[in-house]
């Protein structure tokens, strides 16, 4: 008798602890500002679960300043709480404190801004020579917040390259790598044409210039081993392309022919 008492207590139990927690996840709909939202592994973000698309209603059990918690498919899975957005009447889930307990959420952060990889003009690689994966940051900083990884040989989009650091589109936003690691292996660049090289000291960059003079406005600067195509070379400036579409003038003492 005893045991069927505890039996039906704890049954009921586990039935309240169910209820409790399944109340306490507050209703949040993907920002339309992306295409889809990327389901993380909470075990380990870069491991990708699946995809939530803009519109679409999610669960969140619980957050912290950076990522939604909650379960997909039965697993344990997080997301970018910056693209998430309260659903109309759903108050905000509470974060749990290092003491277990839970308090309301400080004021949320700025959304970061939409990118498109249409903005990045350059396409590289990273370096083979990295021996495991190099971090993307939030901001060109050493303590800035790590948004990724990327492997050795994997497409990276590039903005702008920097003598330190370059400026990628990332997961639909901004991101910031060390321009020593990142390669030019020619893939942004269009058919035709004489490769070349750019050779220029140290971690000094090349001005692509739009026109054939110094006081022209520069377009782009690159790095140190970029790959350009020239297609016209004059007797102190070279009309090339850099990428598959956009094209400006180098110096040619700052370029050398590449066999191929």
């Amino acid at each position: 008798m005893i045991v069927k008492r505890l039996i039906v207590f704890l049954l009921v139990l586990f039935s309240i602890i169910a209820i409790t927690a399944f109340a306490s996840a507050e209703t949040y709909t993907v920002s339309t500002e992306i295409d889809v939202l990327n389901v993380r592994s909470q075990i380990d973000s870069d491991i990708i679960l699946g995809g939530i698309r803009a519109g679409k209603k999610v669960e969140i059990d619980y957050h912290d300043k950076y990522w939604g918690y909650f379960y997909y498919d039965g697993q344990p899975a997080k997301v970018y709480f910056d693209y998430l957005v309260p659903a109309a009447g759903s108050p905000e889930p509470q974060e749990p404190t290092s003491s277990g307990t839970s308090k309301k959420t400080q004021k949320k952060e700025a959304e970061p801004k939409f990118v498109s990889d249409d903005e990045a003009k350059l396409v590289y690689r990273v370096s083979p020579k990295v021996n495991y994966h190099i971090k993307v940051r939030a901001k060109k900083n050493d303590s800035a917040k790590v948004i990724g990884r990327l492997e050795p040989g994997e497409e990276v989009h590039v903005v702008a390259i920097g003598k330190t650091w370059t400026r990628i589109v990332y997961d639909n936003q901004y991101g910031f790598v060390y321009s020593k690691n990142l390669v030019d292996t020619g893939d942004n660049l269009p058919e035709g044409g004489e490769l070349y090289r750019v050779k220029v000291k140290g971690n000094t960059t090349l001005n692509v210039r739009e026109e054939d003079t110094r006081k022209s406005k520069i377009i782009i600067r690159l790095r140190n081993g970029a790959l350009v195509k020239v297609f016209e070379k004059q007797e102190k400036w070279s009309f090339v392309y850099f990428n598959k579409t956009d094209f400006g003038y180098v110096m040619n003492k700052f370029i050398v022919k590449v066999d191929e």
